[in-house]
């Protein structure tokens, strides 16, 4: 790594070393045809989840673990995502879950990660189209400012 950003106090985003990177790189499942269930089990799925979830099959997935960009200009390893106005950002949201519940079996669970900027975007949606059991909210250490 040529260079380190700074992360904020209450970051705790995992960090990989080069090597590290290699050789979980070299793990990533690419999807470009349909796949079987038993092909994705235990894998992690690299792409554009508007390309590859196609090739899923239906009702496969156990738990889903969601992890959308939060609104953010990033670019992710050559995927670039741009900020959205807030109602083109739950389109978007939406046609991704919308993507995907197919993919779920009935009684399959669903934990989605978003920021305090999305998740009052993206809960709607969920609240629309899954039994919502519980919310989680874990504060900030910055958010504390007078302690």
């Amino acid at each position: 790594m040529n260079s380190v950003r700074k992360r904020a106090p209450g970051n705790r985003t995992l960090a990989c070393t080069g090597e590290e990177i290699a050789r979980l790189s070299s793990e990533l499942l690419r999807v470009d045809a349909d796949v079987a269930p038993g092909d994705l089990e235990g894998r992690f799925v690299a792409g554009d989840v508007f390309e590859v979830a196609k090739h899923f099959p239906s009702e496969f997935v156990d738990l889903l673990i969601l992890d959308p960009p939060y609104n953010l200009s990033r670019n992710f390893n050559g995927n670039p995502f741009r900020t959205k106005k807030n109602s083109e950002y739950q389109s978007w949201f939406r046609n991704v879950v919308d993507l995907l519940i197919p993919m779920m079996k009935p009684a399959a669970t669903i934990y989605v990660c978003s920021d305090w900027r999305t998740s009052t975007l993206v809960f709607p949606i969920l609240e629309s189209r899954f039994h919502l059991i519980t919310t989680q909210a874990t504060p900030s250490l910055s958010s504390f400012s007078g302690i």
